[in-house]
């Protein structure tokens, strides 16, 4: 995941031909940190062997599928409204997906009578706030925004899962953890209120 951003910096520059600026090179340097700091990764068991490099490719492909995404939408967006774009992206999800989900777990239909009320509450709060409303508003600020700049959002999900499992989890949060997201928090304001400030300057 902390490859996203820089995967979108690529593609708006290839696309877009959005270049990275210094302050944008040290909000993605913050970002990174920050959300080392938050992730707490256990370094001695970290392995990096054959075994896990086909996954590992598959993954960074799939990143690289959201990055051209992120960064090709900012054209689409013009011709597009954000509620359009995204139920036309779902829509193609759901003719590529459909087929390999019947192929691969073809037996979750039989087990939809056995849904829990958990199992849907959690389905419910996932399509509304995660497929679509932190969708349109990430399409709004990408039709604002640079694409680089927007990119920076998704270290986000690092600082709101910190909170989110303190309190639905009881995790504790650590202090290296709590000054990580300030940092990926702090990033993310850098990155977008600096060109704020420098397009007033230039417009005042």
């Amino acid at each position: 995941m902390l490859a996203l951003p820089i995967c979108t910096a690529v593609m708006a520059f290839l696309f877009l031909g959005e270049r990275m600026t210094r302050i944008r090179w040290i909000s993605f340097g913050l970002a990174m940190i920050g959300v080392v700091m938050c992730s707490d990764i256990d370094y001695g068991n970290l392995n990096f062997g054959t075994g896990f490099l086909l996954g590992n490719v598959l993954i960074l492909v799939g990143l690289n599928g959201s990055a051209f995404l992120n960064s090709y939408s900012k054209k689409v967006l013009q011709r597009y409204t954000p509620v359009e774009l995204l139920f036309y992206t779902y829509l193609a999800m759901f003719v590529i997906l459909t087929p390999l989900l019947v192929i691969m777990e073809g037996d979750v239909f039989s087990r939809i009578a056995v849904f829990t009320r958990s199992t849907w509450l959690g389905l419910f709060i996932l399509a509304l706030f995660h497929n679509w409303l932190s969708m349109v508003l990430f399409l709004k600020a990408l039709k604002t925004l640079d694409a680089t700049q927007a990119a920076l959002s998704n270290y986000l999900i690092t600082f709101f899962g910190l909170p989110i499992a303190a309190i639905w989890l009881d995790e504790r949060l650590s202090p290296v953890a709590i000054i990580g997201g300030i940092l990926v928090l702090g990033s993310t304001l850098l990155i977008t209120l600096f060109k704020e400030n420098r397009d007033s300057g230039l417009s005042g």
